[in-house]
């Protein structure tokens, strides 16, 4: 029992002397809590723009909390309900509606009205909306992006293949052709195995190719799925299409354990967001590559829009130092560093999408003018505050299709009406 008392003297009197503890902060000077999410990278990028922010406003000093992805909701709603919430923090958008709808964001209409510096003009129309609930304007965007297509250049010139770039600005860049890329960059070795797959495809298409079909999978509204119409149903066929009739992307079992990448050249095209630029920087060393905007369909073209909203606590005690530095963060100069320099998301002004400082790369993604395109052709999720509650349902319909599972008609059937299900039902 002594030994016991006696380790945990020892233990607490460590803990004294080496846990951290807070800097004294000098008088007039305000500290600001802030939190998101990101890896190494995005670390070193957000205490750049902290770095920067505090030179042009020294009375305030920000402290940043990076949370894993995987961790950050889970702590987000422990101190939002329990109102230890930071002053500022990064919510994606899919939770944005929900958060909004239980009051715990300040509303920015003011600050916008009295500030000249902030002009939603200078903002493309979709990344200001983005940022409203209910008549009310509560988050700035940032790493806002849409979903293309990063292709290995490489692998497209071996096949003798027209780069999808090129068939893109002469309007060509179908479905059709898509398709014929990834057959012809499918190659199976002489033991029977694919050594390389055309196209690795995320659940998340369904979105891009219902719309590309003439379908919808939501009402605009989001209060009722509607996936069981013609054009849902040929797209949900044409992804189901593309790994069980054509082959052209793993299933799960082959790439268990991330057997196929696009970073290896064991995959040529694959859909992403912006966001993820920067990784394949870092770990592409052996071919070329770039983006492309995602096909057309019978229905036209259109890209899935998406960001995240950067928000102020309504509980805060420090909202103007809180508006500043929100003001900062989505200013020209900080999206050069992020959207331009570091390509952590599609810029969000007006301004910058035209300079060629953003529009110029001295390496992949250079065809960066892509990105402009999707603000004139790209459509936002529906998404509502209902959203987190119909998603496993779809989520697991669309498993069983591309488990070959269920027909296309049966999933869109049974996904609608267990969906509707949940949408007539009361929120809790």
């Amino acid at each position: 029992m002594k030994w016991a008392l006696g380790l945990l003297f020892v233990t607490a009197a460590a803990l004294w002397l080496f846990t951290a503890r807070p800097e004294p902060v000098p008088p007039g000077v305000t500290v600001l809590r802030y939190m998101a999410w990101g890896n190494p990278e995005q670390l070193a990028a957000e205490q750049e723009l902290i770095d920067e922010f505090t030179r042009r406003h020294p009375a305030i000093r920000v402290k940043l909390t990076l949370v894993p992805g995987s961790a950050y909701y889970q702590k987000l709603q422990v101190m939002l309900a329990s109102g230890t919430a930071p002053d500022v923090f990064r919510c994606d958008h899919y939770q944005f509606p929900a958060y909004a709808q239980r009051g715990y964001f300040l509303p920015l209409d003011e600050f916008v009205q009295r500030d000249p510096d902030f002009r939603y003009a200078d903002y493309f129309d979709q990344v200001i909306e983005e940022g409203r609930h209910a008549g009310r304007f509560y988050g700035v965007n940032t790493l806002f992006g849409a979903r293309v297509i990063y292709y290995n250049k490489d692998l497209f010139a071996r096949a003798g293949l027209t780069d999808p770039y090129v068939l893109y600005r002469r309007g060509e860049w179908t479905v059709e052709q898509f398709l014929d890329a990834a057959q012809r960059l499918t190659v199976t070795g002489h033991n029977g195995i694919v050594e390389q797959f055309g196209v690795l495809v995320h659940p998340l298409e369904v979105w891009t190719f219902a719309w590309g079909f003439g379908g919808e999978i939501l009402t605009p509204d989001g209060s009722r799925c509607v996936a069981d119409q013609p054009g849902t149903v040929q797209a949900l066929q044409f992804l189901r299409d593309l790994r069980h009739r054509w082959h052209v992307t793993p299933t799960p079992a082959e790439n268990a354990l991330s057997a196929y990448t696009f970073e290896s050249g064991r995959i040529a095209m694959v859909f992403d967001w912006a966001g993820a630029a920067p990784r394949y920087r870092q770990h592409i060393r052996n071919f070329d590559w770039d983006i492309v905007s995602i096909p057309s369909g019978p229905a036209g073209r259109h890209p899935m829009l998406k960001g995240n909203q950067l928000l102020i606590y309504r509980q805060t005690r420090a909202p103007e130092a809180a508006w500043q530095f929100l003001k900062f963060y989505v200013s020209r100069d900080a999206e050069a560093l992020l959207c331009g320099r570091l390509r952590r998301a599609m810029t969000t002004r007006r301004d910058l999408a035209a300079a060629e400082e953003y529009l110029r790369s001295d390496r992949p993604p250079r065809q960066n003018d892509v990105w402009i395109d999707q603000y004139a052709i790209g459509r936002p999720l529906p998404i509502t505050a209902r959203w987190s509650d119909w998603q496993a349902e779809w989520n697991r319909a669309f498993e069983l299709l591309m488990l070959n599972r269920l027909s296309p008609e049966e999933m869109a059937r049974e996904a609608a009406t267990r969906i509707n299900a949940i949408l007539a039902e009361e929120p809790y």
